[in-house]
């Protein structure tokens, strides 16, 4: 079988581009990098000048619940792209976006960070508790 390499533009991403899963649990991406190829069942949001994607990003994933209630389906739970077109946010001007996201983008980072840590912590605590012959 012979796969087509002529895959139309609109279906790589652009840098900045939100992705939310359209079926349950609705996962919400920010694209940092181009060309990434957008799998099916993902609505895609291209913001125009004037919104920082960061900033979206972060309201859109802090109200991850919300699209759990616009879904639709008894079986499989689907968003429909109509919903998107419902929804209002209430935004700041373009240069206080750009600072809450960053701040909320570095405390992400701080929060992995600390996951990370916590991991190799526990796997270290582990290995210690694996050394120790216990007698009961």
């Amino acid at each position: 079988m012979e796969l087509s390499t002529n895959i139309n533009k609109k279906f790589y991403s652009k840098k900045g581009d939100i992705l939310v899963n359209l079926s349950f649990p609705h996962d919400i991406f920010l694209i940092t990098e181009e060309n990434v190829l957008i799998p099916s069942k993902f609505v895609v949001i291209r913001l125009t000048a004037g919104y920082d994607p960061n900033y979206i990003y972060q309201i859109m994933n802090s109200n991850k619940k919300r699209f759990s209630r616009l879904s639709k389906g008894s079986v499989l739970n689907f968003l429909k792209i109509s919903e998107f077109k419902s929804i209002k946010l209430d935004l700041p001007d373009f240069e206080k976006q750009k600072k809450i996201g960053e701040i909320l983008r570095l405390v992400d980072e701080k929060i992995k960070k600390q996951q990370e840590i916590i991991k190799y912590e526990k796997t270290f605590k582990n290995s210690i508790l694996g050394e120790v012959n216990v007698k009961l």
